[in-house]
């Protein structure tokens, strides 16, 4: 009897064991398509808001009727995408409010070309996003200690 018993502990082990790996599973997937979606939304965003410039700055130079339409097109989809983008954030998370408020000040239009300067901050901001959310993805519950680990390791090896 008793070893029928355990036998079954060890089964009902077994299945709360297969449905957390089943759970992390499905929610690394998640993640990763969320992340996915993410970067092709930002670099969809640096494209439209380059095409948006350069609407801006033929009207800026007397483009006349079809300039303006063209910026109000292109305007139109920096602003879907940059609302995609903004969607897709989480609103409490100090890096996630931070790069809105890049996007923000990147939908502020005065020149031809967008600022470099500030096109590369957000680009490298976006990166660092985009690679801690991989981390969560891959590691899953013990992202912050395996980090921790991987960050005192590092600097034990002098790197």
């Amino acid at each position: 009897m008793q070893l029928i018993l355990s036998f079954l502990a060890v089964l009902g082990l077994g299945s709360v064991a297969a449905a957390f790996i089943s759970w992390f599973i499905a929610i690394s997937h998640f993640r990763q398509a969320w992340i996915d979606a993410l970067r092709e939304d930002l670099a969809t965003y640096l494209k439209e808001l380059e095409v948006m410039h350069r609407a801006v700055g033929k009207v800026l130079h007397g483009g006349g009727a079809d300039a303006e339409e063209e910026k109000q097109d292109a305007r139109i989809a920096v602003l879907f995408i940059y609302s995609r983008i903004v969607l897709r954030l989480n609103r409490t998370e100090e890096m996630h409010v931070e790069l809105k408020n890049k996007l923000d000040d990147m939908n502020m239009v005065r020149d031809r070309v967008p600022d470099r300067v500030k096109v590369d901050d957000l680009v490298d901001h976006a990166r660092r996003i985009l690679k801690h959310e991989w981390d969560v993805a891959k590691y899953g519950p013990f992202t912050k200690s395996i980090l921790k680990l991987k960050n005192i390791l590092k600097q034990h090896n002098g790197g």
